[in-house]
């Protein structure tokens, strides 16, 4: 029988098996707002874990960060880290406040905190970036497909929409409770796959110590020289502060949190999900160093090479096994695209729709414009994805585009959390100004017309050599705007005073081993670790 007839098979069967299943698991809570957007609060730290895995390690990660750890090692997973130690810091200092204050949306942090409209420049920058980063999923994706199976790039689009379509199902019909559940299967599967292929890839180049000689030390070193035009060393400031935003404020990420069944919960799946990025180093930068032995200058193709190249090696199970690592890569888009439509439906139906009309929105009508929103960014995506295949390495691409508009966005949140002089009118000015500035920068730095207008020195540095003078910029923006107008009145710094310690309900007593300060100890103690040794 043809390979490719049974890899195929295995990706449909896939494709109709995860859409039924989402569809089942989300049927209950779908028809009310705290079941569709919030799952009922009845998310447990393993399941939250696992979803911030699946929603974080997306399409553009599977394929871009081996593509880019191809070129640079193990390099290309500093932001995986990063990020881990961020949604640690996050557990402790912000999730706790968001639960507290009752909230269905990120967004309704700066509300509080601020006002309105600072809720509402947020989450225009959402919808704007979701506008911008949706269809990089389903690109990133499509090509993976391509390249597994041999296709011309004429067939970007069909794909695309099959998977379009299977998201649509269940993300719309079933909301939060439908795309976690299905994102524990998809991760799953996603890191059993990888795993498999760095074992494989590691026995073809005869082991661990073989790759290591055949591709230099250079590719197993975290910190790369100053000098290194794709993740120099002098990054890691930016790359922090973007983990940050990411963790503190991203809503796609943390609307899982918000949907826990208890503050412990929501902590613990934080970390969960931080331990599941060291597995990134592992799933993604390893196969990806293993094609720069085996298949040099693959590229942002490292990943669906090793597919196509080395599972059918193993004879008839090894075909199968390659269709369900391509599974993985398919529900690698899908775990990122269902938690986009999700976010931006809340964002939409939840803060833009109702301060927009000016009235009190009932359930059926915040349901209804949710889903409404969820199935426009859908259709949007997958028709979009075919024109994002000319902008350079997919990875860096969103990076680039996810970090620069979170970061007016951050600042606020930051300065808003732990300054009680900072105010609305300096927050909607920051994020005002942010706005412009960040669509600007990205759009000057990425196409040809817009670098004629870009000063030179922006469009060679590193975006992330950029990164923390933009964030200086809107610190002392932030403050000075602020200073000109009287303190925020009291009822709105009343949402600080939940403090990291708060609980929603009394928690259960538990031993040392299973606290949160333990687990948060390990995980700093494995990423120093990895620091040390590479």
């Amino acid at each position: 029988m043809n390979p490719l007839y049974i890899q195929v098979a295995v990706v449909a069967i896939y494709l109709v098996g995860i859409t039924i299943y989402g569809m089942y698991v989300g049927r209950k809570e779908s028809n009310t707002k705290a079941g569709y957007f919030l799952g009922g609060n009845s998310f447990s730290w393993f399941l939250i874990g696992f979803s911030l895995f699946a929603t974080n390690i997306n399409s553009g990660s599977v394929i871009g960060e081996s593509g880019l750890a191809s070129k640079i090692g193990l390099a290309a997973s500093n932001n995986e880290l990063m990020g881990g130690i961020m949604l640690g810091v996050s557990a402790i200092f912000f999730i706790p406040l968001y639960l507290r204050s009752r909230l269905y949306t990120i967004p309704e942090f700066l509300e509080k905190r601020f006002n309105r409209a600072a809720k509402l420049f947020f989450s225009f920058i959402f919808v704007i970036q979701s506008i911008l980063a949706t269809p990089i999923g389903f690109y990133a994706g499509g090509l993976a497909i391509l390249h597994i199976f041999g296709l011309d790039p004429k067939y970007l689009l069909p794909v695309c929409v099959v998977m379009g379509v299977s998201i649509g199902l269940y993300s719309v019909f079933g909301g939060l409770t439908s795309i976690v559940y299905t994102d524990r299967v998809q991760a799953s599967l996603l890191i059993i796959g990888c795993v498999v292929i760095a074992l494989v890839g590691l026995q073809q180049v005869g082991g661990p110590a073989a790759l290591y000689a055949a591709v230099g030390p250079e590719y197993f070193e975290f910190l790369r020289p100053a000098s290194d035009p794709l993740m120099p060393w002098t990054a890691l400031p930016g790359i922090a502060l973007h983990s940050a935003f990411f963790a503190f404020c991203s809503v796609a990420v943390l609307q899982r949190a918000l949907g826990a069944r208890s503050v412990y919960d929501a902590r613990m799946g934080m970390l969960f999900g931080a331990f599941l990025k060291i597995v990134t180093v592992f799933m993604l930068a390893i196969p990806g160093i293993i094609a720069a032995k085996l298949y040099p200058g693959a590229g942002d193709t490292a990943m669906p090479v090793l597919v196509r190249e080395l599972l059918p090696t193993l004879g008839f199970w090894g075909i199968v096994l390659s269709g369900l690592v391509l599974a993985g890569l398919v529900s690698a888009v899908m775990s990122s695209a269902d938690a986009g439509v999700c976010a931006i439906s809340s964002v939409i139906a939840l803060d833009i729709y109702p301060s927009c009309t000016r009235r009190t929105v009932n359930e059926a009508r915040a349901l209804f414009v949710g889903k409404l929103a969820a199935t426009l960014i859908m259709v949007y995506g997958t028709f979009a994805a075919p024109f994002y295949g000319k902008l350079g390495s997919i990875y860096l691409l969103i990076l680039q585009v996810s970090g620069f508009m979170l970061l007016p966005v951050g600042t606020c949140f930051i300065l808003g959390r732990f300054s009680r002089r900072v105010n609305a009118q300096g927050a909607v000015a920051t994020l005002a100004l942010g706005l412009v500035l960040s669509v600007a920068y990205i759009v000057g730095a990425k196409t040809p017309w817009g670098q004629s207008f870009m000063p030179e020195i922006l469009v060679k540095a590193h975006f992330y050599k950029v990164y923390p003078f933009f964030f200086l910029f809107y610190v002392v923006f932030l403050y000075v705007v602020s200073l000109c107008f009287p303190p925020p009145p009291r009822e709105k710094l009343e949402v600080l005073e939940a403090g990291p310690a708060v609980q929603l309900a009394p928690e259960t007593p538990r031993a040392w081993y299973a606290s949160f300060n333990f687990w948060w100890c390990v995980f700093l103690a494995c990423v120093a670790a990895i620091y040390l040794v590479f």
